[in-house]
């Protein structure tokens, strides 16, 4: 039997009320060479009896101990042999043909990377949720291999740290030794970033492919007392491996995507809500001048004017 072309990874946790119609949406694809990977983490409702229905459909991993997604998706990883790398999470949908599409976007140009839009499933109203933000058709345009200046100028407008909206060519991982960080959660930051600064070359497809659900439960809208100090903790430790990654790279456009990330992140951690005496631990990072500082203040006014 030949090799797959695409291996999909999915972790899964808890999600019994959603896994089931993820599956679904990966087992329906029109295109048919596809390795698909699921690792359960652990959980403790019928998720894993669930998996266990399915018997060779896909390969199954069921972890006894919670490792976290990080550590997860680099197992997916670690088992993976498609020529091209897929991110879904659990209580997330593929539409039926996205798999036949990024394919053939990919194998058009041997980019390393396809990029995609989103459609979102609000299972709940979140206010500040903005319905269009994993629409990225005002920066990228379709039939266009970016590369060089373009790519990075391009990256830079329309980054996203989701893994799940683009997949990639598994040899850039493997060569970059690209993993998630492991025991921390927003590990996408790192991993995204990392990725994209390795790229080099990408293509676009002006399609929403994935449909991501929000939930007040998941990781991604936890917004409690605790969450805010993991959050802190997980971005300080993501923050101190861009600035070293800053510090590696060499070519101006590369160091200039590096560090708008890099204040993004700083952004992010001088505005939650954290005890002030942990907020002064960001005077480490001497990366971010005090004219950076300044500029972000300016910015932050700015938008609360807008």
């Amino acid at each position: 039997m030949s090799e797959p072309v695409v291996s999909v990874i999915i972790p899964t946790y808890n999600v019994e009320r959603y896994v089931e119609e993820c599956l679904a949406s990966i087992m329906s694809q029109t295109y048919e060479s596809i390795e698909l990977i699921v690792i359960d983490d652990g959980s403790t409702d019928t998720t894993p009896y669930l998996l266990k229905q399915h018997p060779g459909d896909f390969h199954l991993i069921l972890n006894q101990e919670n490792k976290k997604q990080g550590a997860v998706r680099n197992e997916g990883l670690a088992q993976a042999t498609g020529k091209y790398i897929l991110f879904v999470d659990a209580d997330d949908l593929l539409v039926p043909e996205a798999v036949q599409v990024l394919v053939a976007a990919a194998e058009r140009d041997q980019a390393d990377l396809v990029r995609f839009n989103a459609d979102v499933i609000q299972q709940q109203l979140l206010p500040d949720t903005a319905v269009n933000q994993y629409n990225f058709s005002h920066v990228l345009a379709e039939e266009v291999l970016y590369t060089g200046e373009q790519l990075w100028s391009v990256l830079r407008k329309s980054y996203h740290p989701s893994p799940c909206l683009y997949m990639t060519k598994q040899a850039v991982l493997t060569e970059g030794d690209v993993r998630f960080p492991e025991g921390i959660i927003h590990e996408d930051e790192w991993f995204t970033l990392k990725l994209f600064t390795l790229v080099e070359s990408m293509v676009y497809v002006n399609q929403a492919l994935y449909q991501r659900r929000y939930r007040l439960a998941s990781t991604m809208t936890d917004r409690s007392n605790l969450q805010k100090l993991r959050s802190f903790e997980s971005y300080k430790e993501i923050l101190h491996r861009m600035t070293e990654l800053y510090h590696d790279l060499e070519q101006p456009a590369e160091r200039k995507f590096v560090k708008r990330q890099m204040l993004s992140i700083y952004s992010g951690l001088e505005q939650l809500d954290v005890p002030a005496e942990r907020r002064q631990e960001l005077r480490e990072f001497k990366e971010i001048t005090l004219v950076d500082r300044l500029l972000l203040d300016v910015r932050r006014l700015k938008q609360r004017w807008l």
